[in-house]
């Protein structure tokens, strides 16, 4: 008598088993990646602003731009007091300054520059 038939245990059969869903012996194909999204930030960061009328310049990244020049392949058109306009491949992309968050500091410096301090 046979093991199986002593524990009273039955032997598989094909027909019993249901089918895989997928081959375990098969590699796994790899995922397409798709593209990178566009960022909801813009590519560049304006910094700052010295509006001069055509000597106007912008800090971009820690890089300074003149009216007319180009930073990774944007060309600054135009300085305004809060911002700048870009133009790229005919599309325009304008750029606010960032507001300025007060700190203690700067409470103190405003003080003594108006002669309101101690």
């Amino acid at each position: 008598m046979s093991l199986a038939a002593l524990l009273g245990v039955l032997p598989a059969q094909a027909s019993d088993t249901p089918a895989l869903a997928n081959n375990p012996f098969l590699r796994p194909r790899l995922a397409e990646q798709a593209p990178p999204a566009e960022s909801a930030s813009p590519p560049l960061e304006l910094r700052a602003i010295l509006s001069a009328g055509d000597a106007s310049r912008v800090d971009v990244g820690g890089r300074i731009v003149g009216v007319g020049e180009e930073i990774d392949g944007y060309r600054l058109v135009s300085v305004t007091e809060d911002g700048a306009l870009f133009e790229r491949a005919g599309h325009a992309l304008r750029l606010a300054l960032p507001p300025r968050v007060a700190t203690s500091g700067d409470d103190t410096q405003v003080a003594k520059e108006t002669g309101d301090a101690d």
